[in-house]
């Protein structure tokens, strides 16, 4: 098991009332292991957003996009340096509205699978992760 740090900033679009797009760019990263490892990704897809409870507004999502896995020069022979793979993603998370346009948010189950392209494998990873939301709306 493998413990990435990173970012991830997030961009939706509501298409209606519940339903919206979003694109995701991620950057996760790992430098206590060897090899070292970087990803870097995109991914976009459907998100619903279900209806208000309290002050939470909890949302389910889905994605697909690419990301590139980049290993440090110490990589063993197994591993290319650096390569883009398809991958799909989905997950189930809150906004907490803290004021009108600013809102703290929780992805406590994130799925994201990446299919590496040398060996064909998936690789499934599990994440969670917290942030804040700003609301750029008139």
């Amino acid at each position: 098991m493998q413990k990435l740090a990173g970012w991830t900033a997030t961009a939706e679009a509501n298409v209606m009332k519940h339903i919206g797009m979003q694109v995701d760019f991620l950057t996760l990263y790992n430098t206590q292991s060897n090899p070292r490892m970087t990803k870097f990704g995109v991914l976009a897809g459907p998100r619903y957003t279900l209806n208000p409870y309290w002050k939470a507004t909890p949302f389910v999502f889905g994605e697909a996009g690419e990301v590139r896995t980049t290993y440090g020069q110490e990589n063993p022979a197994n591993h290319p340096g650096s390569d883009w793979n398809p991958a799909a993603k989905a997950g189930i998370g809150f906004d907490v509205k803290l004021g009108r346009n600013f809102a703290f948010q929780a992805v406590p189950a994130e799925w994201m699978g990446e299919r590496f392209d040398r060996s064909g494998h998936w690789q499934n990873n599990y994440q969670a992760r917290v942030g804040f939301v700003f609301y750029l709306r008139k």
